[in-house]
């Protein structure tokens, strides 16, 4: 999986997906994606953070 290091590029897919199994599968996968792939980048560390608080943020209200 390719997946482009710019956030925006990244936020504007997820709120494309409609339902909340597909944004919380997607938080999932570019948040393992940047936690098993190892390059530098300058956006890397600020995505991962971001998607780690959607996937919060979706898993709080998913399973409460």
């Amino acid at each position: 999986m390719y997946l482009n290091d710019n956030l925006m590029t990244q936020v504007k897919t997820y709120n494309n997906l409609s339902s909340i199994w597909d944004k919380l599968k997607y938080c999932d996968d570019i948040v393992r994606y940047y936690e098993t792939n190892l390059y530098d980048s300058l956006n890397k560390d600020i995505c991962l953070i971001y998607w780690k608080e959607q996937r919060d943020k979706l898993n709080f209200i998913f399973y409460t």
